[in-house]
């Protein structure tokens, strides 16, 4: 049905309609008029006239059959109107799916210029907080078999906007063979934070706005002992070394909408190595037969292994 086109369907109905109404006319009796006398008289003599005027097909002069000619023209010419109404239709239907998809592509592409503005305001508007870590002081192991390392955290709001309820989230964990994937560990850690509140030892900083908070990070005895048994197991040796690897990031919220914001960070804590140590330090790695590394020969530097991200 789809290979006809409507018109060519309506016309061949017309065709047949007006062929059959010719049809009828042509097998329908035509009406005759009681003899009279003189006609009877003369019966003889008109008989082959009035078998002519038996076998005539049609007779203009006659109101039933030129009726009913004229309404098979009409009934064919209501199908013809009736045809070009559903075609104008068809192609209206069209017209307005067409413009309606068109109407629906114009709105998403206005709204995506509306939503790519407003993003570009709010960037250039809304805070950003710049984030620098410093060692603030010696590596030390306590009795217990703990390390303890200073840090200092300098903050500082670049943005344009003040930032509210900023908070440093720091984790420390130490480099072996089962951590490998410092970027996981950021990653993982960063997750949590996005779920805690956010409401406790905060801060506002204001338009180039710098803060500096100085802080401890622990390494305990027990992540100690997990890493040098890890070791252990893939050198096949005793181990007495530490790589700690401090990861975190700084959430803060902005005034243009309710979510937390962060700027992550990924740094790696090494010893320096002086010419006159024992060779036995590994890679940088600090000894655990050291009872204090002074804060000039602790090394912290930004990680290899991944970037942070910040939003």
């Amino acid at each position: 049905m789809h290979r006809f086109r409507i018109h060519e369907m309506v016309f061949g109905f017309l065709l047949a309609s007006v062929i059959w109404a010719l049809g009828i006319v042509a097998q329908s009796p035509q009406p005759t008029q009681p003899p009279s006398q003189n006609q009877r008289a003369s019966h003889t003599t008109n008989e082959a006239s009035k078998g002519e005027d038996e076998k005539s097909i049609w007779k203009p002069s006659d109101p039933v059959s030129l009726y009913t000619l004229v309404l098979a023209f009409f009934s064919g010419a209501l199908v013809i109107i009736s045809a070009i109404q559903i075609r104008f239709l068809i192609l209206a239907d069209r017209t307005a799916r067409i413009s309606a998809i068109a109407a629906r592509r114009a709105a998403n592409a206005a709204r995506n210029q509306v939503n790519i503005a407003e993003q570009s305001l709010v960037a250039g508007q809304r805070p950003w907080i710049s984030i620098d870590i410093r060692i603030n002081g010696d590596l030390i192991f306590d009795a217990n078999g703990n390390a303890r390392v200073h840090l200092l955290f300098i903050l500082k709001n670049i943005g344009r906007s003040p930032a509210t309820n900023v908070r440093i989230n720091p984790y420390t964990f130490l480099h072996s063979p089962k951590r490998l994937d410092v970027l996981a560990e950021y990653q993982n850690f960063c997750a949590i934070t996005q779920m805690r509140p956010d409401n406790m030892m905060t801060y506002t900083l204001f338009p180039e706005e710098t803060k500096q908070i100085p802080r401890f990070e622990t390494i305990s005895s027990d992540q100690i002992i997990e890493a040098c048994q890890a070791w252990k197991e893939t050198t096949s040796q005793d181990w007495k070394f530490i790589a700690p690897n401090i990861v975190g990031c700084v959430s803060y919220k902005i005034a243009f909408d309710d979510k937390q914001h962060h700027t992550g960070f990924i740094t790696e804590l090494r010893r320096r190595r002086r010419a006159d140590y024992p060779s036995g330090i590994e890679a940088g790695m600090f000894s655990l037969d050291e009872a204090k590394v002074a804060a000039a020969d602790v090394l912290l530097f930004h990680s290899p292994r991944g970037s942070p991200s910040i939003d």
